[in-house]
Order: structure tokens, then sequence, then C-alpha cells
């Protein structure tokens, strides 16, 4: 025991002008707190727990898609993304041909590991329609 890491999370969306605000109409579901004791249960993977939530949700409830990001910190909620352990920007797919909409996926995702500066974001090697732990960036 003694190997337990507790990860906070919270979903903004975009607004505009307004900038980032919580996500949702019951912004209490999505921030929250991910205890792991698993060495390899990382920022990444509650990341990839709540980005799977948000998917989803989106297709159960037909919703579609928002330009949310799922802001990861390690041990109590910070301010913003730039004292993150992780940050995953998820933009909406902005193709309207449906056949075109199927060939490139459904989700653009962006990440920003600890460390880096606020400029500089990883952009995945792919859209994804199916996002699970795949937040490699781009070589």
């Amino acid at each position: 025991m003694g190997t337990e890491k507790g990860w906070v999370y919270r979903v903004d969306e975009a607004h505009g002008s307004l900038g980032w605000l919580p996500y949702g109409g019951h912004p209490e579901r999505w921030r929250g707190t991910v205890i792991t004791d698993d060495h390899t249960e990382a920022a990444e993977y509650v990341a990839a727990l709540v980005v799977t939530d948000l998917v989803t949700e989106w297709e159960v409830r037909g919703t579609g898609q928002r330009h949310v990001r799922v802001i990861v910190w390690k041990g109590e909620e910070g301010d913003g993304p730039e004292d993150s352990a992780l940050t995953v920007e998820i933009q909406p797919d902005i193709v309207t041909d449906p056949a075109a909409r199927n060939r490139l996926g459904a989700l653009c995702i962006r990440h920003r590991p600890r460390g880096a500066h606020s400029g500089v974001e990883q952009r995945s090697g792919r859209c994804h329609r199916n996002v699970g732990l795949d937040t490699r960036a781009e070589e």
C-alpha cells in the first residue's frame, strides 16, 4: 500500500470571448477525483477515462461534440492548465460531409504535458473516433 495517487480533473468548455467555463448544465458531474494505485495509471489514464465518458455521453444523447478541455492535476485542483499535470483539448470535427467525417474520424485532440510552456502543444498523429488512451504526440 502507500502507492495511491489522487488525480483531480475538471472539464471546461470554450465560450468564445468569455473564455473557458465549467462544462455542462451540471458542472459538478465533470469535476472530480480519481484515486489510482497502479503507477501506470497516471494523468493520461485519468484524462482518457474522462474523455471516454464525454464521447459516450455525446454519442448516446446525440448532442454532438463540444470544444472542451480536460484538465488533470496531481493531488488537488489548481487554477488552470498552467499548473496541471496534463491538459487535453477536444475540438469538434469541422468536416460537414458525413462520408468525409467517417474517413477522418470524429475528434481531434491536443494535449500539453506538464513542463511544456503555454505555447507548446503536442498534436495527436491523427483524429480519433475512439479516443481511448492514445494521446501520443505526432513525431
